[in-house]
């Protein structure tokens, strides 16, 4: 009982993550500069790439290819959660919420290493960093909840 309730709450967290995620993505997208500068992965992707010797197109190819690992991460755990009766769909969420938790270090140490390394304190950059820094070590814990859910659920499974 206590890992069923643990399991939706972990969904209702995927539910929410993925309708804030698509939310801060559209009012970037639709709202004009200079509102919401902070949200605004392009600018501060050209304020820190060179800093981590990546030019700008290549940072912004990298970073379209960590928003389609997280979304897709996201939607194998939500689906997964759900069907953890399945044995095939629990040793997916078992592997897309390891390789999350891989993913979301990843994001949070991209958003971290220019201001460590190179002292890039510049207003804008630093509240986007610490912003999406914090963002990315929330995911990363739910991340990191969902594996264990998923590990003692397996192992409730194999019981008889």
């Amino acid at each position: 009982m206590k890992n069923e309730m643990v399991t939706k709450i972990l969904q209702a967290l995927y539910v929410f993550i993925f309708i804030f995620a698509i939310g801060i993505i559209t009012a970037t997208h639709t709202i004009p500069q200079p509102a919401l500068a902070v949200f605004r992965m392009p600018t501060y992707l050209r304020g820190v790439g060179p800093s981590l010797g990546l030019s700008w197109p290549l940072s912004l190819h990298i970073y379209h290819v960590f928003l389609l690992l997280f979304f897709t991460v996201m939607l194998l755990n939500g689906i997964g959660l759900r069907r953890l009766n399945s044995p095939k769909w629990c040793s997916i969420c078992r592997v897309s919420s390891f390789l999350g938790l891989f993913l979301m270090w990843s994001v949070f140490l991209f958003f971290m290493l220019p201001l460590i390394l190179n002292n890039n304190f510049d207003p804008i950059n630093l509240r986007t960093s610490f912003i999406y820094s914090l963002l990315a070590f929330a995911v990363f814990i739910v991340n990191l909840l969902t594996f264990v859910a998923v590990q003692k659920e397996g192992k409730e499974a194999s019981r008889p």
